[in-house]
């Protein structure tokens, strides 16, 4: 009975699949609607960015880094909806109702959109909830305001999803990557943050 079926090493030789290929490719025409979709939250993104407070030049405001990404990310979409085109991705939007509901059946596509309505909605949330409190401990100024309130109740709903870990670990490390991103921007380059941080 030949084992040949079984053998990774036999007929052609030994050969190694990655974990990016574990998956179906995605298609010119999938590229192209996650190049419209990433490149719409990215013009809202700077939208959103520009109508922050400017409290004395651009570069120190609490909107410049938001902007910075979303236009790198508006660039990035640009560039592969440009990429998707030359494939033929805009002939292949014909039939975009049974590819879309192929996209939704895998579970990981799934587990996609849904950490894209988290970050909208964690992106709506602080621009629209703004609160600061502050303490002074000794000789320094300890300020907690919504972002990191709202970084950390994001974050901990990403690592839930794909992370998978206890509620308190997620809270920890969320918590703890939240405080340390907003101290950088806060305490060292002394740059405001949305949600009056």
């Amino acid at each position: 009975m030949s084992r040949d079926n079984d053998d990774p090493d036999s007929a052609d030789g030994p050969s190694f699949v990655g974990e990016e290929e574990v998956g179906e490719p995605t298609t010119p025409a999938q590229n192209l609607i996650a190049a419209v979709v990433i490149g719409a939250i990215a013009v809202l993104a700077m939208v959103m960015a520009l109508q922050l407070q400017i409290p004395k030049y651009f570069f120190s405001a609490p909107g410049f880094l938001p902007f910075v990404v979303g236009l790198c990310l508006f660039l990035m979409a640009l560039g592969l909806g440009v990429s998707a085109v030359r494939a033929g991705g805009a002939s292949d939007l014909r039939n975009w109702r049974r590819m879309f509901d192929g996209y939704l059946r895998d579970i990981e596509r799934r587990r996609t959109w849904l950490l894209l309505g988290i970050v909208i909605v964690y992106v709506v949330v602080v621009d629209l909830v703004s609160f600061e409190w502050r303490q002074r401990i000794g000789g320094f100024d300890f300020r907690f305001s919504g972002y990191e309130l709202f970084s950390t109740l994001a974050l901990v709903l990403i690592l839930r999803i794909f992370w998978r870990k206890p509620i308190p670990h997620c809270l920890g490390v969320a918590f703890a990557m939240s405080m340390a991103l907003a101290a950088v921007f806060r305490y060292g380059f002394r740059i405001l943050l949305p949600g009056l941080g």
